[in-house]
This record gives C-alpha cells, sequence and structure tokens, in this order.
C-alpha cells in the first residue's frame, strides 16, 4: 500500500481547518459599544449634583424674594438671586444680604 505524499497530507489538515465558518459572529460596527463607555451617566430627576464645593437640588428651597440671599450654612457663601445655587444648595437659609455679612457669610466669588 502507497502512503500519501507530504502535500497531500498537508492539504488534508487544511482541508480539515478551512471546514470551520469563516464568518465571525461579531457585530458589523465592533467599536460602537465603546464610545459609550466614555459618555457621562445622564442624571435622574431629582437627584442633587455637586458643582465644586456646593450641593445642588433640583428644586429651589421655598422662600426667599426680592431682596433676600441664599446662605449656604456649610459653605458660609451666599447667593444673590438669579445665581445658580439660589435656594438650591443642600443645606441653607434664606435672609438679607446685610444679615448675611453681620453673621460673617461672604459672596460667592463668581456670582453665578
Amino acid at each position: 500500500m502507497a502512503s500519501a505524499s507530504p502535500a497531500e497530507r498537508h492539504a488534508g489538515k487544511k482541508g480539515a481547518a478551512s471546514a470551520t465558518p469563516a464568518a465571525s459572529a461579531s457585530p458589523a460596527k465592533p467599536f460602537s459599544k465603546i464610545g459609550s463607555l466614555f459618555k457621562k451617566p445622564s442624571p435622574t430627576p431629582g437627584a442633587t449634583t455637586t458643582g465644586g464645593t456646593a450641593e445642588v437640588n433640583a428644586t429651589p428651597a421655598p422662600g426667599g424674594g426680592h431682596g433676600m440671599v441664599w446662605v449656604n450654612t456649610e459653605s458660609h457663601i451666599y447667593h444673590k438671586e438669579g445665581s445658580h445655587f439660589y435656594g438650591k444648595t443642600k443645606q441653607g437659609k434664606y435672609m438679607s444680604e446685610a444679615d448675611a455679612i453681620k453673621e460673617g457669610d461672604r459672596a460667592s466669588k463668581t456670582n453665578d
């Protein structure tokens, strides 16, 4: 009985290997999911966020009004009406600007 040549034996191995499917099961755009790893998660409604050292609530505290400032009682910084933090820090109270100064509180540097 004659043995097969090395080329035939080698071809047989290639033929067996090529029997496996060549198409991959990966999606058409494999990098589409990677971009979502770097996106910031969207905030949940009603959650508090931090902005520097002040924490902000979703809704302003009731009260306030014309001539009143919002004093963050943790940082002792007051925010004027129209400011981003007016009535929104986690702990604070409304009072007149003169009373806040007498108490030793200082105005926000950015007045935002």
